[in-house]
């Protein structure tokens, strides 16, 4: 890597956000998180593995340090070292990581004197209680779980401050002795605002993210053959599932899968659609969770059929944005679709209702300070000491 620029006399602070997973582009790394605090006036640099070398981007300096080093081992080891390596020649005031992964890592950077911020995105001991792909037996997930989690825990408190995804993550955390701070995903103003007429939609409902058996797609899947309202999915297969696999789902023939599309797509997809699904299966990484797609949906305008968890259920029914279902009985989705697709007057309410809900409350722009002002604080820390 290249020595990095000279620090301008105006940009005081040099933020690096390091990840050996994440796409360079990613909504909550780049786009909110880098994006934002390179507007407030950070000197920002994003660490990244993807092989498609520097750039720079909304004022975002991106440092590659190559492709991620194939299997999850690999990549946990020798490029989270690179990302480290990286990070290190950088010699920013504050390094901000995105991966469990880096935790080691980060701890490492806080001994060499930056300030060091762990954005948990999931609640690790949860989420390893739902990869079944995993080479151990199930019997082992939960010591695995119980072990991790609490090495997870212990690790923070070594670090300088912590950023949450969610409201359940930032109470985990926000027992330790350490700074914690909510900044949730909430979308980015009116990116996905559509302007069409109602009436000028397609019978259509999607689906776009991550697609997995544990977000749902079996169960829409089999909704798909009880529905007048064609499904569109797009985005990544998931959690070891396959094309074959996807493929073999009952239902899957009626599914229109676009693959993975580009952003500038999505809001083109919502935009000719008059449903968002997002029925995630009850595990226990996503009842309390903060969906992206939840309020994305909410922000195209369009109305959301979302799983009846008590988190969910109290933010779609006190806005009025769309209807709840259990989101392991498809024919139950099926008709919360149809019915959402199918009733102007309804379906229409509750788009505009959504959109009003996140041009009020559910936005980016509510979010960003919080994390500007994390900076703030951790700058003012370092001058002390």
């Amino acid at each position: 890597m290249a020595e990095p620029p000279a620090r301008a006399p105006h940009v005081p602070i040099r933020v690096a956000h390091l990840t050996s997973a994440h796409a360079r582009n990613d909504v909550r790394i780049f786009l909110k998180e880098c994006r934002s605090l390179s507007a407030a006036g950070f000197e920002v640099f994003l660490i990244v593995a993807d092989g498609q070398g520097p750039a720079l981007i909304d004022g975002v300096h991106i440092v590659d340090v190559g492709p991620r080093s194939g299997g999850r081992a690999n990549r946990a080891l020798l490029t989270a070292a690179r990302v480290f390596a990286a990070a290190q020649q950088l010699r920013a005031d504050i390094c901000h990581f995105h991966d469990p992964e880096l935790i080691p890592w980060g701890l490492l950077l806080r001994m060499s004197g930056a300030k060091v911020v762990y954005d948990a995105h999931e609640h690790v001991a949860h989420d390893i209680l739902t990869k079944h792909y995993l080479p151990l037996p199930p019997a082992l997930l939960r010591p695995l779980s119980f072990i991790v989690g609490h090495c997870e825990l212990a690790a923070a408190r070594g670090l300088n401050a912590i950023v949450a995804a969610t409201p359940e993550i930032l109470a985990r955390f926000s027992k330790l002795p350490v700074p914690s701070e909510g900044v949730y995903n909430f979308p980015l103003g009116e990116e996905l605002l559509q302007s069409d007429a109602w009436d000028a939609r397609e019978l259509q409902a999607c689906y776009i993210g991550g697609i997995s058996i544990n977000r749902g797609v079996r169960e829409i899947a089999a909704a798909a053959a009880h529905c007048r309202t064609r499904i569109v999915l797009a985005g990544p297969l998931w959690d070891g599932l396959t094309a074959a696999q996807a493929a073999a789902l009952p239902g899957w023939s009626e599914i229109s899968y676009r693959g993975v599309i580009p952003r500038a797509e999505v809001a083109g997809v919502m935009g000719r659609s008059r449903v968002g699904i997002v029925t995630f299966l009850p595990v226990v990484n996503h009842v309390n969770a903060l969906p992206n797609k939840l309020f994305e949906y909410m922000s195209a305008g369009i109305p959301v059929v979302a799983s009846d968890f008590p988190l969910w259920r109290e933010i779609v029914t006190a806005t009025g944005s769309g209807l709840c279902v259990d989101p392991c009985d498809p024919l139950a989705i099926a008709q919360a679709v149809d019915r959402l697709a199918g009733d102007e007057e309804f379906g229409a309410a509750c788009g505009r209702n959504g959109a009003r809900a996140v041009a009020g409350e559910f936005n980016w722009a509510a979010q960003a300070p919080k994390l500007v002002r994390l900076y703030e604080h951790l700058q003012q820390q370092r001058g002390r000491a």
